[in-house]
């Protein structure tokens, strides 16, 4: 009777002769001998097992499996004749009773390289220590990107639900590598015919991802409730990137009427709108601000948001929710790409999410920038610097701004300042679109400022700003 478990390659001896037993990995190699005969590698974290196809049946089945591909065999043990094939280590092999296909990878998806040497790989192995990969249900589930991906869509699905109001299913879920590269997904998918609609001012990376793409952008300037509608409707636009809760960097948050108004132009003219939710989850005051794609009801709303404010910036992994008139297409045109993230941050972070642990790591993160920027405000309130600037916050995000009284330009005070070994953020940095508006104004980002830092670097910036100013 086969054992209650999947063992790993490496770890059955000859011992095992005769146990029925299951392992899964990756299919190395396959050497078919005859039409009833084959020699095939299956290969995993702690080693290599032989598999051995005795029957027309068994080898007609390997030979249909792709090479790389994942797999599982349930099979019998028993001691290897000496003068078989020997293509992996051991004294043992396995004559297959069963054999199941569970994915595709390539060799930059596997843990170790192909054909290296067991010290080359080591390295790489011990970043999967820590988890039990004896236990099949861990070791089942980061084997394949693609397996992984499956408990991470489920994880974000049901944060989504839960803590945002988003009934989405984990299939309309795609993961990738961070919002640059789903950038450039998003710029496929729409096609390179399309022209981006950009918030002005806004982060440049949009814009310079999209046209590097060969899709035009158009910066759309922005009022006090978000984008001009007026504007977007004369710029022909067919796909617009804004950012609805929690505007990068004036920090705008669009109310419910100007959301409805382009929900209704994106439905009125056969647009998309790109909902990039750029750290909302960090609002201090008020009550959570619906997404818009929670409210569209016509599936014109793309849903695009990362981890890496959330988490860490290290952490490159991001997702889109895609409507279900774009699924479709997503899966014919670009589903043959590769999950970019690695299968074991993925792992980890489905964990994370399910285990409730993400979002009581949100709550502590929500007190800690709290109290980073009421401490980071009061200090400038308290400083020389007070009476000469005037502060731009909406009690959410992990930046203000802070406008200076001053009659320099941008360039003169980032030049004067960077003399002094000072780098400011202005807010003209920004806009596509130059505008007198936006001159005088910085961005200040607090997220790093610990509290303990924050005396020194406010006095070094009083001490070369103060001259400048009016």
């Amino acid at each position: 009777m086969m054992q209650n478990r999947t063992h790993t390659c490496g770890e059955l001896r000859l011992s095992d002769a005769g146990k029925q037993v299951k392992i899964s990995g990756w299919m190395e190699n396959v050497r078919v001998v005859s039409a009833n005969l084959a020699f095939v590698v299956v290969r995993d974290f702690y080693g290599t097992t032989q598999v051995v196809a005795e029957t027309e049946d068994m080898v007609n089945t390997f030979k249909a499996i792709t090479k790389e591909s994942t797999i599982s065999v349930e099979g019998t043990v028993r001691e290897r004749d000496s003068k078989t094939d020997k293509m992996a280590t051991g004294d043992i092999e396995i004559v297959p009773a069963k054999v199941e296909v569970l994915g595709r990878c390539q060799h930059s998806e596997l843990p170790f390289q192909i054909n290296r040497s067991r010290e080359a790989d080591e390295a790489q192995r011990l970043k999967y220590r820590y988890l039990d990969l004896r236990n099949p249900a861990v070791k089942n589930n980061i084997i394949l990107r693609c397996q992984v991906v499956a408990a991470l869509r489920q994880a974000i699905a049901d944060d989504l639900r839960d803590f945002k109001g988003m009934a989405v299913s984990p299939e309309q879920i795609v993961i990738g590598a961070g919002a640059e590269y789903l950038y450039l997904l998003l710029a496929q998918l729409l096609g390179r015919d399309t022209m981006f609609a950009v918030e002005d001012p806004g982060y440049p990376k949009i814009r310079q991802v999209y046209d590097a793409c060969g899709a035009a952008s158009v910066p759309i300037p922005l009022d006090n409730q978000g984008v001009e509608l007026a504007a977007l409707m004369r710029s022909k636009a067919r796909a617009l990137h804004l950012s609805p809760n929690h505007q990068y960097p004036t920090g705008l948050v669009t109310p419910i009427a100007r959301r409805q108004a382009l929900l209704r132009w994106a439905e009125d003219t056969g647009s998309t709108i790109i909902e990039d939710d750029y750290d909302s989850e960090f609002r201090y005051t008020g009550r959570p601000i619906p997404t818009l794609q929670s409210i569209d009801d016509r599936g014109r709303v793309i849903y695009l948001n990362t981890f890496s404010q959330t988490i860490s910036p290290s952490m490159r992994l991001g997702f889109l929710v895609l409507p279900p008139r774009l699924l479709e297409r997503y899966r014919q045109e670009l589903g043959f790409y590769a999950c970019t993230v690695p299968a074991l941050e993925q792992h980890v972070l489905a964990r994370f999410i399910a285990g409730g642990h993400y979002e009581r790591h949100l709550s502590r993160m929500r007190k800690e920038y709290r109290d980073r920027r009421s401490a980071t405000i009061s200090a400038f309130r308290a400083s020389p610097l007070a009476s000469h600037v005037t502060f731009s916050e909406e009690g959410a995000g992990l930046h203000f701004l802070l406008r200076l009284d001053t009659n320099r330009s941008d360039e003169e005070l980032r030049r004067l300042t960077a003399e002094a070994g000072i780098r400011l953020s202005f807010l003209s940095e920004y806009a596509a679109v130059p505008d007198s508006r936006f001159a005088h104004t910085l961005v200040i980002n607090y997220a790093g400022l610990s509290q303990s830092d924050l005396e020194e670097a406010l006095q070094l910036l009083t001490d070369v700003l103060l001259p400048l100013l009016a």
